[in-house]
């Protein structure tokens, strides 16, 4: 079974915004953050292909985000409360374990994605891994429980810009 974790790309600063808008899950992509996953998108889909389960949490920068990848791979995502920022890898995990599916896109949020990584690699919520804005990492695992996963890919699109 393979998971691709993608946290959204670059949104709209979280100070700047509250000033015109009091609701967070408004916050969108900036331009800068679509054009540069635009081109990351075309990274990503080489590190899993044809997945059958995309999952995509209900706030708007991930569905920008997760827009950008369905457009690549030609799928539609589902959105799940399992992934908005204070939602807990214990959930996620059990919400994952009830699918067969092998090959899963999730689109989400800092610092659950982080914790999710860690949780699934070691057991704990704590993690050495911290998914900057629009980057992505690629688990492996057998079965879909705590500390059964290991890590194939990290990428952060900084290292892909032309």
């Amino acid at each position: 079974m393979k998971i691709l974790i993608v946290r959204h790309a670059i949104a709209e600063d979280r100070d700047h915004w509250a000033k015109m808008n009091p609701d967070d899950e408004q916050r969108p992509l900036t331009k800068k953050g679509i054009k540069q996953f635009i081109s990351f998108s075309k990274t990503i889909c080489h590190l899993l292909d044809d997945p059958d389960l995309f999952l995509c949490s209900p706030l708007v920068r991930s569905i920008q985000t997760a827009d950008i990848l369905k457009k690549r791979y030609k799928k539609n995502y589902r959105i799940i409360k399992e992934l908005k920022p204070e939602a807990t890898c214990a959930r996620l995990l059990k919400f994952l374990s009830l699918s067969k599916k092998k090959k899963i896109i999730l689109v989400g949020h800092e610092p659950l994605l982080s914790e999710f990584i860690g949780y699934c690699v070691s057991g704990a919520s704590k993690s050495d891994v911290i998914l900057k804005k629009g980057s992505c990492c690629l688990l492996e695992t057998e079965k879909m429980q705590k500390a059964c996963a290991k890590i194939e890919a990290l990428y952060q699109p900084k290292y892909f810009e032309k």
